[in-house]
């Protein structure tokens, strides 16, 4: 049952915004906000594929996410300290996924999307959503060739980095659909330059990382109550890293075209 629910989530997550808005119509039309609203035999499919501590609602899912992924036994005085110091003070239980027998992912955190699908679906007007996208695509496309006619080769890796953050700042604001806020082993850690401090992933229409970085607990809550526009200026966002298929050379990466875009 797992294999063929992960084969059904992940087609789905492939259709992208486009293809999957005739299941948004119909799930609105039809004010299928919960469970409970649904037909009897949409339930019973339902309880086969959906564990009960994840379908209790469907249509909560601009929520923005904390996931656990870490659950080894060094990690639980971190994790109680945590939840108990900062995240209990704004965040709604349904907001964190903490259960080692769902989420225990380790370094594969994207699996959370073939748990739960409906992260990746978007309140926005889809063909709005298109448009603008295309138009931030034609800004960036115009200042890559900018860029490229006075290239300087003498740029080091981290100037580079940085020019493609600039140039790609509105296109990827417009890709990074949604985002989520991870506790990992890192995250959990007694020592390093990165304990205490939560994975903040935004991603795409697919679930891919479009932007990440690494920011403190305290802030990463106080941001939660945040969408991502509020977060331009902000860390986390105007110096984070660039997700692989969107970093130079990759597939939704400069140097871009102007027929890239949409559904990826």
């Amino acid at each position: 049952m797992e294999a063929q629910r992960e084969q059904i989530f992940s087609e789905f997550i492939q259709l992208g915004v486009r293809s999957r808005e005739p299941y948004r119509i119909q799930k609105r039309q039809n004010r299928l906000n919960y469970v409970d609203d649904l037909p009897a035999d949409s339930q019973e499919l339902l309880q086969r594929v959906r564990q009960p501590d994840i379908r209790r609602d469907i249509v909560n899912n601009q929520l923005i996410l904390w996931l656990r992924t870490c659950y080894g036994p060094d990690s639980e005085p971190a994790w109680n300290t945590s939840h108990d110091e900062e995240m209990s003070r704004l965040l709604e239980e349904d907001m964190i996924c903490n259960d080692e027998s769902l989420y225990n992912f380790g370094l594969n955190w994207e699996r959370i999307f073939l748990l739960r699908p409906e992260i990746l679906e978007t309140g926005r007007n889809v063909q709005k959503y298109e448009e603008e996208t295309q138009s931030a695509l034609s800004e960036v496309v115009e200042s890559e060739a900018n860029s490229s006619q006075g290239a300087d080769d003498s740029l080091d890796p981290v100037e580079a980095l940085d020019m493609d953050r600039d140039i790609s700042f509105s296109y990827h604001r417009m890709r990074s659909l949604n985002r989520i806020h991870i506790v990992d082993a890192t995250t959990l850690a007694s020592d390093g330059p990165d304990a205490g401090k939560v994975l903040i992933v935004f991603f795409d229409e697919l679930g891919q990382t479009v932007r990440y970085a690494r920011d403190e607990l305290d802030e990463a809550v106080e941001h939660t109550a945040l969408t991502n526009i509020y977060l331009e200026d902000h860390l986390c966002w105007a110096y984070a890293n660039i997700g692989e298929l969107y970093q130079r050379g990759h597939p939704l990466g400069p140097p871009y075209s102007e027929n890239f875009g949409g559904d990826s």
